[in-house]
């Protein structure tokens, strides 16, 4: 009995390793793919993960910006759709909206991770407040 169980736990654990590496490569493949786009669409004016300023003006997207301060709803559509008031120009036209989340993916690796978690929160926030906005 006491093996049985012993086994069990087993299989259990590596199931669970199983299931995280799976969801990690995912992640990994995501943000591998956010890497490619980004690199045809937004590099030339937003720069590399080492850009403090960018002669376009564009703001960088690596920890010295501010792009962690935006929850993903409003990034997506500023990138689909272009900034309004600003030089952004939109990108709805070569982009899909399966595109975006993985330049979001890739960006959010140049973050610090209390970058990561305080972007998570504003997303988190900004969505609980749409639902909320929802007429009944």
């Amino acid at each position: 009995m006491v093996l049985a169980i012993f086994v069990a736990t087993q299989v259990m654990s590596a199931c669970s390793v199983i299931g995280e590496n799976r969801a990690e490569a995912a992640t990994r493949q995501l943000e591998f793919r956010g890497g490619e786009l980004y690199s045809r669409n937004c590099l030339g004016c937003h720069g590399d993960r080492d850009a403090l300023i960018n002669a376009s003006g564009a703001p960088p997207h690596n920890e010295h910006g501010h792009t962690w301060h935006h929850p993903d709803p409003q990034l997506t559509d500023w990138i689909l759709h272009g900034k309004p008031g600003g030089r952004m120009p939109p990108y709805g036209d070569r982009l899909t909206n399966d595109d975006v989340p993985a330049i979001l993916a890739f960006v959010k690796t140049w973050w610090t991770p209390e970058q990561r978690r305080t972007q998570a929160d504003v997303s988190r926030n900004y969505d609980e407040f749409m639902r909320d906005e929802q007429p009944e």
